[in-house]
């Protein structure tokens, strides 16, 4: 499977339901296994339906830039990613948490939660 955008975070973007700022959001990234875990689907629209790579953390992005259309954040490192049996990092799934505003003005105002979104897959001839 080749690197792809999940058609429904595009989605997302341009009908901004569920709201997803780059810049501002927390963006993470997750190791997948796509051998035995995880099956990439273009109809995917959240985290629930990824499984990250059993004993890592997904790491959050730092240093987010917006710029001429590319989004682009510093490095991340994964530290001690447990290889066990036949397992083998292949992907990389971006998310971004957050929640989706409520009604807005007066008192008392809430917040929805919203569920993490799936941003980007990206196999691991292009991340190596």
């Amino acid at each position: 499977m080749a690197s792809a955008r999940y058609p429904l975070f595009k989605q997302s973007l341009l009908s901004q339901s569920p709201s997803v700022d780059l810049d501002t959001d927390t963006i993470k990234v997750a190791l997948v296994n796509t051998s035995t875990d995880y099956t990439y689907s273009a109809s995917h629209q959240y985290k629930s339906s990824v499984t990250s790579y059993a004993g890592t953390t997904d790491q959050t992005l730092t240093s987010p830039t917006v710029a001429l259309g590319v989004f682009d954040a510093a490095d991340s490192t994964f530290t001690s990613v447990a290889i066990s049996g036949t397992k083998t990092v292949q992907a990389l799934v971006g998310t971004a948490p957050g929640s989706d505003e409520g009604p807005k003005g007066g008192t008392g105002h809430s917040r929805r939660q919203r569920s993490e979104s799936i941003l980007r897959y990206y196999s691991a001839a292009s991340i190596i």
